[in-house]
């Protein structure tokens, strides 16, 4: 699959910020989430085509730093074609000395998924069809609930979590005092999966090759937007290690999709709040929608309310 920049050029890269309710305050080992950061990124040609993509970086701090990392990279693209390849490279090209993980390899993946947006537009595709894939249904899991809640809530919520969809899985959030309890892959018969904090490609593939998991579940902000999805996908490929997806699940399922050992999507509705059409789920998949590019609109009089400063 070759990336063409289908003749679109990069006229201006806007970057919003917005603070979204969560309908189920989730609480984790990390700390108790009421609410969900996201910057809304907005890839404009000159062709008139908007791409778009969404990054989540949890904090509000954290929130700040990206803006900044995304509004520095994105100034770089003006007037420059849209070509995710040639963007990921020079980013690695400027990056390179700083540092190519966290904030800086989570900007470039923001923009990565905004660029490729606007290619399936350009070529009237949704994204799963331009990278060679289908529309199928992809199956998927409830990560909506679950939290550090009292073990008396937690049947009532898993029910009620099952129902939602028609989800056959969910996830169940746990912590652990000592780190080195979670290191414990030679140890069990149980599969164990990591991958959200993998940061890029090579991240993982030094996971696999040091036996340290069973399965991957990549964050696409972390991983490097579609590019560094498709790179690992192709590792996972070759390793004949199920994939699964972190957050992000509507630019997931188009990727799970070409992924050669896919397995699971995890369904959150976070972003719901301000996108124009969200996603669906019914039986326990998700239904990509067959619209041009990764399905993502904004809902812009909610934006207008959850957005803030920083």
């Amino acid at each position: 699959m070759a990336d063409q920049d289908a003749g679109l050029v990069v006229r201006d890269v806007t970057v919003r910020a917005v603070v979204v309710p969560l309908r189920r305050p989730l609480a984790t080992r990390v700390g108790d989430f009421s609410q969900w950061p996201l910057l809304l990124i907005d890839v404009t040609t000159e062709q008139g085509i908007t791409g778009r993509g969404y990054l989540a970086p949890y904090l509000g701090r954290a929130t700040a730093a990206l803006r900044t990392a995304l509004d520095d990279l994105g100034a770089g693209l003006r007037g420059q074609p849209v070509s995710p390849a040639a963007a990921y490279a020079a980013a690695r090209g400027w990056l390179g000395l700083a540092g190519y993980q966290g904030l800086a390899l989570a900007a470039v993946a923001g923009l990565d998924i905004a660029l490729w947006d606007a290619l399936a537009q350009a070529a009237g595709l949704p994204l799963a069809r331009l990278l060679g894939g289908t529309l199928a249904p992809v199956p998927a899991y409830n990560s909506n609930g679950l939290g550090l809640i009292p073990p008396g809530n937690v049947a009532e919520e898993a029910l009620e979590l099952l129902e939602e969809g028609g989800f056959t899985a969910l996830k169940v959030r746990v912590g652990r005092a000592r780190a080195a309890d979670d290191r414990v892959a030679a140890d069990l018969a149980t599969p164990v999966m990591l991958g959200e904090n993998f940061n890029g490609p090579r991240a993982m593939y030094d996971a696999i090759r040091s036996r340290a998991c069973d399965l991957v579940m990549p964050d696409l902000m972390r991983i490097g937007g579609v590019t560094g999805w498709l790179q690992a996908a192709a590792v996972a490929d070759v390793t004949g290690l199920p994939m699964s997806s972190h957050l992000y699940p509507e630019v997931s399922g188009h990727l799970l999709r070409v992924t050669p050992t896919g397995q699971w999507l995890e369904w959150q509705d976070w972003a719901h709040p301000v996108l124009a059409r969200p996603f669906e789920v019914r039986s326990g998949e998700l239904h990509l929608p067959d619209l041009p590019g990764n399905g993502l609109e904004w809902d812009e009089s909610a934006v207008a309310h959850y957005q803030v400063s920083l």
